[in-house]
């Protein structure tokens, strides 16, 4: 679309709420809703710079079409908007579309907290003539949190001075200040251009600041103005305000012809904040779920509830159906409505976007759910396929009920495909976890069972274990940890009777393991990230246990060294090494470590950081699925090692508000209990993404086996996602192209999954 012409006025500027090119600024629009604010006399059209948190780059977004963006080194001016050149430079995008400094970390090499940081330079082009004003809407940690902690930064409008990104220096736009929550600020950097000499260009430099521990952008506004006081927008972010606009098209009708309040369904991997929707893509809400699922597996999606204005009291829910093919019994398949949770953290020191409430918890224990006014409350709805369900079409339906209101019927559609997954997943996963009660419900969710810390055998009863070790051989768990863990990181070696009665007690562990049929499967797990010095003392203690025991698999975490070789020059005889993800962003390195016969599994804690993946409470939904699911297939990992899934009973009683408090990292907690206590484990988010990430796993590796067969058999399937089942184990690939950069598309990955299906489906049709 062309540029329309300067508009002929003194200030060249059209009067408040004209529409510009046929369109209305955005600066009407965003104001709208926000009584008092459009007398102000926002006056100009508007252009945001965005991050894009499914992307991971930034974008230039407004009513002024045509407007470009640019983003380089200002040093050498390289172009660095990607998520590989980002993340390089020091910056990222997190997945609730925030532009944020890279925080140091304990493992790898990035900016320290006396460091200034690399500057972005962004120029943003084709603007309409006229005076260009800019302010940044960045986030600061307030008050106590100001000295060498603090969040801070810099910007420079090309030829002007630099301004300070502080809670000082800028004006409090939403927040509460404290340790309660980051506050979001805005600063005006000045302007460029003015009514005798317009410009359609502006640039501009944003910094971390020295002494702080990060710095995180909002949002950079560019408005078309005459001055220099022409009002800032407080109202919701365009990106949050467009998932809104788009949630009132869904929802039963009141009588007045209105919705009497808003339901959708979301993917199975949105993470919904009570108090925002920031990282939804509004592509994603829909009128009902279409679904499709392998016999035994199961597949999710949430309903999203949500009214602007009024409360919705008690709302309750039941299933219509499902029915199925050729009369296939509705008993065929199990549904799950529960709401979805709300935990509430204080202080995160990896992510400043993520303090408040956010979704973890689903609260199985709840019949019904009150959503107080403005709140975006889903319900998590899960649907499982036993491995007996018949092939075919599945319909049903979950019916809301708010009291006083209309009913909503929200419809689902299974398909069930004629492919049965293993009863345990292909990808090895071993945590650590305390409450033996838990075992069960850990299977149920895809993890091998027994304790990667525990100081006994398999972290049972000596008396009881017979039993339960043939139980889990029978439903097929695929690594167990014999126990005790074996450790002497920063400790004396063991003497020659210390190192005896180990092995001994190892020893037992492994004879009990093969008579319940578990021998293959059994492994060791010792030395936890051990250092280079530790090396002597784990070779003495290797040694010792491969003289008994030469076929017992042994693991570790251990991986440092000069070249973080991956095990390949320690000199030490262990099966299987497992670095943590972020290490992988040298594939090379896990190739060099198979070449010397190494099994290679990884792993993550509270590192690493966005945009690698992780099971962080604040990881956005694909980050979790593709941890297990996809990202081990390209990085040819075999096994997903977590330490700890939760680390106490906590027990929950009421919701969707749980009365829990965070502070510091959410890496763990992986779970908690209902009013039950330790016989009543809640799933969350994270339990239901990884299951569904194993099942995409298992997916990938049974189209896999089939076109090995087909290539066997000298037969070619003439299907697109032939060629890139071929890519799906190599970095990069069309849905991994590094371990920061990764689908984050849930349509995408559902798409692939169906191609996969379809694959499978005609391979086996050619192999008859």
């Amino acid at each position: 679309m062309a540029k329309p012409p300067i508009p002929r006025s003194a200030s060249c500027f059209p009067a408040t709420g004209a529409r510009v090119g046929g369109l209305a600024t955005a600066a009407a629009l965003a104001l709208a809703d926000s009584p008092g604010r459009a007398a102000e006399g926002l006056s100009g059209p508007v252009v945001w710079i965005e991050p894009d948190p499914v992307r991971r780059t930034l974008q230039v977004r407004g009513s002024i079409e045509g407007a470009t963006l640019s983003v380089t080194d200002p040093a050498t001016g390289t172009e660095i908007n990607t998520p590989e050149k980002l993340y390089e430079h020091g910056w990222l995008i997190t997945p609730n579309g925030l532009l944020q400094s890279r925080l140091d970390g304990f493992y790898e090499a990035v900016p320290r907290f006396d460091e200034r940081g690399r500057p972005l330079r962004f120029e943003v082009s084709n603007l309409y003539p006229g005076v260009q004003k800019v302010a940044v809407q960045y986030f600061a940690q307030p008050f106590d949190m100001a000295s060498t902690w603090g969040f801070s930064g810099s910007a420079q409008l090309e030829g002007g001075q630099e301004t300070s990104l502080d809670h000082v220096s800028g004006r409090l736009i939403r927040g509460l200040g404290g340790h309660d929550q980051s506050s979001l600020y805005e600063r005006t950097l000045g302007q460029v251009g003015d009514a005798d000499k317009p410009v359609e260009k502006i640039a501009f430099t944003v910094a971390k600041g020295m002494w702080s521990k990060q710095m995180t952008i909002g949002a950079v506004r560019i408005e078309t103005a005459p001055s220099m006081e022409v009002a800032i927008t407080d109202t919701p972010r365009p990106a949050q305000r467009s998932v809104r606009e788009r949630l009132q098209q869904f929802g039963p009708a009141a009588e007045n012809g209105e919705k009497a309040y808003h339901a959708a369904v979301l993917p199975s991997v949105a993470k919904v904040k009570p108090k925002s929707f920031a990282g939804i893509d509004p592509a994603w809400l829909s009128a009902g779920a279409n679904l499709a699922a392998a016999r035994n597996d199961s597949e999710g999606f949430q309903i999203l509830l949500y009214h602007p204005e009024r409360e919705l009291t008690d709302v309750t829910w039941s299933v219509e159906g499902p029915t199925g093919p050729y009369d296939a019994a509705a008993s065929d398949l199990e549904v799950l409505v529960a709401p979805v949770g709300y935990v509430r953290q204080i202080a995160n020191p990896y992510d400043i976007a993520n303090y408040g409430w956010r979704p973890e918890p689903i609260m199985t224990f709840m019949k019904s759910v009150t959503v107080q006014p403005a709140d975006a409350q889903t319900l998590w709805v899960r649907v499982s396929v036993p491995a007996t369900a018949t092939p075919g079409a599945y319909r049903g339906a979950v019916v809301l009920q708010p009291a006083g209101l209309p009913p909503h019927r929200v419809p689902f559609e299974l398909e069930v495909w004629d492919i049965e997954r293993p009863p345990m997943p292909y990808l090895k996963v071993v945590v650590g976890i305390y409450p033996v009660e838990h075992y069960e419900f850990l299977m149920d969710h895809g993890v091998n069972p027994s304790h990667i810390y525990g100081k006994s055998a398999f972290g049972l009863p000596e008396d009881e274990a017979l039993p339960i070790l043939k139980n889990w051989a029978k439903r097929g768990v695929t690594a167990v940890n014999l126990g005790p863990y074996v450790s002497y990181r920063d400790k004396p070696a063991p003497t020659a009777d210390e190192l005896k009665k180990l092995v001994d007690e190892v020893e037992r562990s492994y004879e009990l393991a093969k008579e319940a049929g578990l021998g293959d499967v059994a492994y060791l797990y010792m030395f936890d990230e051990a250092h280079v010095s530790d090396y002597p003392i784990m070779k003495t203690v290797v040694d010792a246990v491969r003289a008994r025991m030469p076929n017992l698999r042994l693991a570790t975490t251990a991986y440092w060294g000069e070249d973080l070789d991956f095990g390949t020059g320690a000199g030490v005889d262990i099966d299987t090494w497992c670095p943590i993800v972020q290490h992988f962003r040298n594939p090379d390195l896990a190739d060099a470590g198979r070449q010397h016969g190494r099994d290679i599994w990884w792993y993550t804690c509270g590192y690493p950081q966005p945009p690698m993946p992780n099971f962080n409470a604040e990881s956005s939904g694909m980050e979790n699925r593709m941890l297990v699911g996809l990202a081990p297939h390209a990085f040819r990992v075999s096994g997903f090692l977590y330490y700890a899934f939760q680390m106490a009973g906590t027990r929950v009683t009421e919701g969707p508000y749980a009365p829990l408090t965070f502070s510091g990292a959410s890496h763990d907690w992986f779970y908690l209990n209902g009013p039950g206590g330790l016989d009543d484990p809640l799933p969350s988010l994270r339990m239901e993404n990884l299951r569904a990430g194993l099942e995409d796993y298992d997916l990938i590796a049974i189209a896999r086996d089939h076109q090995a067969e087909l290539e066997k058999a000298g037969k070619t399937l003439d299907l697109k996602v032939a060629e890139v089942l071929k890519q799906l184990n190599t970095v990069p690939n069309p849905y991994v192209r590094s371990v920061i950069d990764y689908c984050r598309d849930p349509q995408e990955l559902e798409t692939l999954r169906r191609d996969l299906a379809e694959y499978i489906r005609q391979a086996r049709q050619l192999l008859r």
